[in-house]
């Protein structure tokens, strides 16, 4: 250590590092933390400089002109063992990575860096680990074995002691011509528990939930934590896959039994990724990525669920990265266009509204189901830009056949999780109503329950000023979330709609209305109208009129239409053909 003439002690960093503007970085950063830097532009002025300064920690990347990370990492233990080094490198030199840590590399940082403070914290902790080495090394050896292998939060195995266990696993594996299967393990909602009850709250969630996976293992299966809410296991010889599927379950069921923290239950899921050996991958790289992609898989099947990988896996990757890409042109080529399916006024049998629901429509005339889009849209934010173009194109034609026709009519408008969280929606909003001349009391905009119930208070405030507009509000698809009496009271609505998962239970067998009339019931008691969502038969059709049902929509009284076909229909004054409808 370098003595300053306050009688501090201030740490001399080498950072070797051969892109200018990242070396900048770094050296602005730890110089404004006070420390002594040196910089490198090639492993052999690293070396050199190292040698001459002797400084107290090195960062270095893996991919140098001249010499690289390897060799710089070798010169400098052939000097000082006890040097820490970080290496900060790219994410596709995992190989590397693993060596770099058998010759003694402190710690390892993937590039792009999610923050500095990551940086500045690791090199923190390296520093005071070389001070423990220097003062206590026969001491304190185990220790800072687990402080540099283990995670400090649930003392599991961090992501560095599981990279070399699953190489050395690998090795076994391929020399005995076995089986191993590995688990990826992502915690469903955790971000939801740190957002809403804290940081605290969800460490301690985690120490729960890492005790209770160690007891599903076996001993000489390796269990680690990799970061935030996700945890790997490695199960060894692994001879029949219905026994992993198994331990997948056991794995979720004990996930899924509630947590009490602060005096209130929690109750949690998981989504599970499983890859095995050699069958869906050969290398570590592969492996990791197989089980990953599963797991992500088990999340969009529905989470609280698991998924084997498979070479299905490749082909579905692939097709949503060109279908990306085919987004992005879609919406420069304004291939995305609003069709608007009827709503039916069931007292009085004539139409009261329609929703703008989005359409692909290539220039092949082929169309992209929004199933397959619009999740995709939602995970790469092109849903704001979408969900603004369905807004004006739906308020710009209620405006037109508004102008010719005197109507007592309505148009519905989906609002997506993202835009509802968007800074300045109110005011967008406003914008499009004045931009189209529509009036607001004609615009209903509809959101689902598991959008507003993140941040109950902030939603409550956007959706008022929402109405506050003269905007109605619906809430979407009631009944599959949460559906509880005490907030749908606290949420100004005007409109609940059914979700045809319930209607469709209307008809044939399964005749049994029973949900259906406990939600009616319930809107009417607290004096919401109803729209039944997927009305496809005469029986659905009866019961929901039979039952005071105020509107409904579905293949029975009209299919999604264009524009012009919907301009058509309300022209020709249009009349819904179903047997024993009431004229």
């Amino acid at each position: 250590m370098n003595e300053v003439k306050d009688g501090s002690c201030r740490s001399t960093l080498l950072i070797i590092e051969d892109e200018p503007d990242l070396c900048a970085t770094f050296c602005r950063y730890f110089k404004h933390l006070k420390y002594n830097v040196l910089t490198a532009h090639d492993g052999c002025k690293g070396v050199e400089l190292f040698g001459q300064a002797h400084p107290d920690l090195v960062l270095t990347d893996l991919r140098l002109p001249g010499m690289d990370g390897l060799q710089v990492l070798a010169r400098i233990r052939q000097e000082s063992r006890d040097t820490p080094v970080i290496i900060v490198s790219g994410k596709g030199e995992i190989d590397d990575v693993i060596e770099a840590l058998r010759m003694g590399a402190w710690n390892y940082l993937s590039k792009p860096l999610e923050s500095l403070l990551v940086l500045g914290h690791a090199v923190e902790r390296a520093l005071e680990h070389a001070r423990l080495i220097q003062e206590h090394r026969e001491a304190l050896e185990h220790k800072l074995e687990r402080l540099s292998l283990y995670d400090t939060l649930t003392g599991l195995p961090n992501r560095v002691f599981f990279l070399d266990r699953l190489a050395h696993e690998l090795a076994i594996a391929r020399r005995n011509k076995q089986q191993f299967a590995l688990m990826i393990i992502d915690l469903d909602r955790f971000k939801w528990v740190n957002d809403t009850l804290g940081h605290i709250v969800g460490d301690d969630l985690l120490r729960v939930m890492s005790s209770r996976l160690r007891q599903c293992v076996r001993d000489s299966d390796r269990i680690a934590r990799l970061g935030g809410d996700e945890f790997t296991i490695i199960l060894d010889n692994v001879i029949h896959p219905e026994n992993v599927a198994s331990l997948a379950q056991k794995l979720i069921g004990v996930i899924r039994e509630p947590v009490v923290l602060q005096g209130q239950p929690l109750h949690m899921g998981a989504s599970v990724g499983i890859a095995t050996f050699p069958s869906d991958a050969m290398d570590l790289e592969d492996l990791i990525k197989h089980a990953e992609m599963a797991m992500y898989q088990a999340k969009e099947t529905g989470r609280n669920t698991f998924c084997f990988a498979s070479q299905e896996l490749h082909a579905k990757a692939a097709e949503r990265i060109a279908l990306e890409n085919e987004l992005y042109q879609a919406l420069d080529r304004q291939e995305l266009t609003a069709f608007y399916q009827p709503k039916l006024d069931l007292d009085r049998t004539r139409l009261c509204g329609a929703e703008a629901l989005v359409r692909w429509i290539k220039p092949d005339g082929s169309v992209i189901t929004p199933a397959r889009f619009v999740p995709l849209a939602e995970e790469t934010g092109l849903i704001l830009p979408i969900g603004k173009s369905m807004l004006l194109a739906a308020c710009h034609a209620t405006a037109h056949w508004l102008a010719d026709w005197d109507l007592p009519f309505k148009m519905a408008v989906n609002l997506s999780s993202r835009e509802f969280q968007q800074p300045g929606l109110v005011e967008r909003i406003r914008e499009v109503l004045q931009e189209s001349g529509v009036a607001a009391e004609h615009i209903e905009i509809e959101i689902t329950e598991s959008m507003v119930m993140g941040h109950v208070e902030k939603a409550v405030e956007v959706m008022k000023a929402i109405r506050d507009l003269g905007i109605t509000l619906a809430m979407d698809d009631f009944g599959t979330g949460y559906s509880s009496l005490g907030y749908l009271k606290r949420f100004p609505l005007n409109t609940l709609k059914i979700d045809q998962s319930f209607v469709r239970d209307l008809s044939g067998e399964l005749r049994d209305g029973a949900i259906v009339d406990a939600i009616l019931a319930m809107a009417h008691s607290l004096q919401l109208s109803v729209v039944a969502e997927g009305v496809e038969t005469v029986e659905q059709f009866t019961y929901l009129c039979s039952r005071g049902c105020e509107m409904a929509q579905g293949y029975l009284i009209g299919r999604p239409m264009s524009q012009e076909q919907f301009g058509r229909l309300i022209t020709e004054k249009w009349e819904p053909k179903i047997p024993g409808c009431k004229k």
